[in-house]
């Protein structure tokens, strides 16, 4: 991921992979054999471990070295969030429903929409010219 996005746009590649990402969350309440686990952890793999890395780097293209560290840092604070609620929420809702389709489809959609969201950002030359930011 990283790499492509060095290649490529990168908000087109963080777009990609989250859209990969979504689709291995789909996967998940389907898988019933060996053969179709390896299938979504392949495909699951594929999307956040691409995701990953790109978001990391593309945080350095808009914001510099300079305020790298403060930007990766305040950024983990709604995911450690979301890493305590989402495994209590899904946990809930299969006690509620007995499945844990309802949790992996509402986590697609949020990456299907993250995904598009993405987007919407200015490119990282644009985004340092409106805050008045360089490079370093």
């Amino acid at each position: 991921g990283g790499w492509l996005g060095d290649q490529f746009d990168q908000r087109m590649v963080i777009f990609i992979f989250m859209i990969v990402h979504g689709v291995s969350l789909i996967m998940l309440p389907t898988v019933d054999t060996f053969k179709i686990a390896v299938l979504f952890a392949i495909v699951a793999g594929l999307g956040h471990g691409g995701r990953a890395p790109a978001a990391t780097s593309i945080r350095g293209d808009y914001f510099g070295r300079r305020y790298f560290g403060t930007i990766l840092g305040l950024s983990t604070i709604p995911m450690n969030i979301g890493g305590i609620i989402i495994p209590l929420m899904a946990g809930f809702l299969f006690d509620v429903r007995g499945s844990y389709t309802i949790s992996f489809i509402t986590l697609s959609i949020m990456a299907f929409f993250g995904a598009f969201l993405i987007l919407t950002m200015p490119s990282a030359d644009r985004f340092r010219q409106i805050h008045g930011r360089t490079a370093n």
